[in-house]
């Protein structure tokens, strides 16, 4: 956990070293639930859809992945955050795994269908936007 949060930067590193590990820790309260409400409007819809092809249908606890997908969208995203999976430039992260073309490391895997051009858009919009926020915390 250390070593992934760690990629968001200083900012991540200074909530697992010195607070709970929560993502509220990295910005003010008013950004992140401002924050939290994009991600549920923006990210969630993509994450959570084609059941259990989708990313939270296949993600379970049960899954053997580094990734768990159990709680609702506002839990999740602070989970994600902290995770490191919202990062714009990490090879383990969402936008990295969707937009991908190597079928070894391409999410989601065999024949589910991919993210569109324009989601994987929309997912990298929301990736960059939020690693400036962070920066400026």
């Amino acid at each position: 956990m250390l070593f992934r949060a760690a990629a968001v930067g200083v900012v991540a590193l200074a909530i697992i070293v010195a607070g709970d590990g929560s993502a509220s820790e990295a910005l003010p309260a008013l950004q992140m639930k401002q924050w939290t409400a994009r991600f549920e409007k923006e990210i969630w819809p993509l994450l959570s859809r084609n059941g259990k092809d989708g990313c939270v249908g296949c993600h379970t606890p049960r899954h053997r992945s580094t990734l768990r997908i159990s709680g609702g969208a506002a839990e999740e995203f602070e989970k994600l955050l902290v995770g490191g999976y919202l990062l714009p430039d990490d090879p383990g992260a969402f936008l990295h795994v969707v937009s991908t073309p190597n079928p070894k490391t391409h999410m989601p895997p065999g024949r589910r269908p991919s993210w569109t051009a324009d989601e994987i858009a929309a997912l990298k919009r929301f990736v960059t936007e939020l690693d400036t926020a962070l920066a400026k915390s």
